[in-house]
């Protein structure tokens, strides 16, 4: 029997390495803000992995199953999503623009510390034995001498990207808007067969996230700065606030009286890839009760990040132009009056911070049963807390260039803007079910579907997205040629459309008709030695 050395893997998984580490996961996901599978393997047969661990990217999914693999193990992934989405209201009728299809690459490795051992062991004491022989044997046939594995992976946790053009009252000729967000995982493992047929393992995820986008502001509480005089750029001393009815009144009261658009909330903001790093721990457990009954479990911790920080640009010039007619209705020249530079100067730099990103956390239990040597059933259950993660998330501004902006946010008390960005996801449940059909052993046919409901309510719905989808039904094959097989699988999201009612974070969202599909193809190579 001839294995390859250490060295001539750690070297392929680097090159891999290098490839994975060019790209970054922008495309939309559908699960939620993940996608419905780990592994192409997995993707062809609806997602379900709990409980079958015949991959690398058990590391991901449950770092238990990496118990099956026998010496080194590669596995190469490549999703590539093409997403269908569009937004309808009185002032538009567009779809988010379909550029190059987002592509996500995944990659994962699994070492077997006993495995080379003990097959090497069997080998010298039965040397007719061939390696295909020896490959299928079951593992509860016999002990290994250091039952342990260890794995990595570098992949796509979570992520979604939009380019669209989008009309409001303020920009009638349409703004043009960019998004992407997206959550890199770079996972270690290890598991341990505890006896013959139980094996445990745990996985430590390190996060990166980003957010880079081009967008309206769209939140609410910006504008609470008191309406104060000014004698060319100072404060009026003398008579210091604007008064209502004998009382100050905030800039947000003054938009709402005069009927405009809040300044702030139709704004501009450029957020300039914005990054934070964070970290998650996951457990799991594959129990093997019969050569065709395996049951597997994992849970894994949320996702805790520091502030992403990053560079911003907010721009509220044509929101305050497009009010300063209904403002000049209460009072003549108001902007001129009431702004330290007259309005001329409504946009500034600021530093960007954002907190209260959590990656989810999720229960899954999963069964696969073997009622036939040449067929596999399974079917996995996910909880996933979207509830406590995409929940709120608070947005700081600091060190702001604009005294304009300054002022209505906080009476240039201080050049900081604070407001919260609402999500209010609900949790989500996923069902997984997987068929694959051993034709021979060169080739798997494997047949899915997976749901999962919509974890996001339509107050707070994002048109420019498809994180709604529910529905998914999958079909892959797989190929396998002695120490190298080839996986491919197609997955597609049926439609989902929607109405979203009066939105928490931008008015201009409210009564859009919201419709989202999504295609993917997952490609996946492997290696065994």
């Amino acid at each position: 029997m001839k294995y390859t050395p250490p060295q001539r893997v750690i070297a392929g998984a680097a090159a891999v390495l290098i490839f994975s580490s060019i790209y970054a996961p922008v495309a939309q996901a559908s699960n939620g803000a993940h996608a419905i599978s780990t592994s192409p393997r997995s993707a062809g047969r609806g997602g379900t992995e709990l409980a079958i661990g015949d991959d690398a990217y058990s590391v991901i999914s449950n770092p238990a199953g990496m118990t099956h693999a026998y010496g080194y193990r590669i596995d190469l992934g490549l999703n590539i999503r093409f997403s269908n989405v569009s937004f309808t209201n009185e002032l538009n009728r567009d779809f988010v623009e379909r550029g190059f299809p987002g592509v996500v690459p995944s990659l994962a490795m699994v070492y077997d510390f006993g495995a080379q051992r003990e097959l090497e062991s069997i080998a010298e004491e039965h040397e007719a034995m061939s390696d295909a022989f020896l490959k299928s044997m079951e593992w509860v046939e016999y002990e290994e001498t250091l039952p342990f594995d260890f794995g990595f992976a570098l992949w796509g946790v979570a992520g979604s990207s939009a380019n669209s053009t989008f009309r409001t009252p303020v920009f009638p000729d349409g703004l043009s808007q960019r998004s992407k967000f997206q959550v890199a995982g770079l996972t270690l493992a290890g598991s341990w067969r505890v006896g013959p047929r139980v094996s445990v393992g745990m996985s430590i995820h390190l996060l990166h996230a980003s957010i880079d986008q081009n967008e309206l502001a769209g939140s609410s509480g910006n504008t609470n700065g008191l309406v104060r005089n000014f004698n060319g750029d100072q404060v009026n001393q003398a008579d210091e606030f604007f008064l209502v009815n004998g009382d100050p009144i905030t800039w947000s009261e003054i938009f709402d009286l005069a009927g405009s658009a809040d300044s702030l909330s139709s704004s501009r903001i450029d957020v300039d890839d914005a990054k934070g790093f964070g970290i998650a721990a996951q457990v799991g457990v594959l129990v093997e009760f019969t050569r065709w009954l395996s049951v597997g479990a994992t849970f894994r911790t949320p996702g805790v990040f520091d502030k992403l920080k990053g560079e911003a640009f907010l721009d509220s010039r044509q929101a305050v132009a497009s009010s300063g007619g209904a403002l000049d209705q209460i009072q003549a020249d108001f902007l001129d009056n009431h702004l330290p530079n007259d309005g001329a100067f409504m946009a500034g730099n600021y530093d960007f911070e954002l907190a209260g990103l959590r990656m989810p956390a999720i229960l899954g239990l999963g069964i696969a049963m073997r009622p036939h040597d040449q067929v596999m059933l399974a079917m996995d259950v996910k909880w996933i807390n979207w509830a406590d993660s995409f929940d709120e998330w608070d947005v700081t501004l600091s060190n702001g260039t604009s005294a304009d902006i300054n002022e209505v946010s906080s009476n240039q008390q201080s050049s900081t803007i604070e407001t919260t960005s609402l999500r209010g996801w609900k949790d989500q449940v996923v069902v997984a079910l997987g068929i694959v059909f051993s034709v021979n052993d060169t080739l798997n046919l494997r047949l899915g579907y997976n749901y999962g409901n919509s974890p996001v309510p339509s107050n707070v719905d994002d048109p420019f997205k498809a994180p709604n989808i529910e529905h998914h039904a999958t079909i892959g094959f797989g190929l396998k040629f002695e120490s190298v097989s080839v996986q491919v699988a197609y997955v597609h999201g049926f439609r989902k459309s929607i109405t979203i009612g009066e939105h928490l974070d931008s008015a201009d969202f409210s009564g859009i008709r919201h419709t989202a599909e999504q295609d993917s193809l997952w490609l996946g190579l492997s290696w065994e030695y």
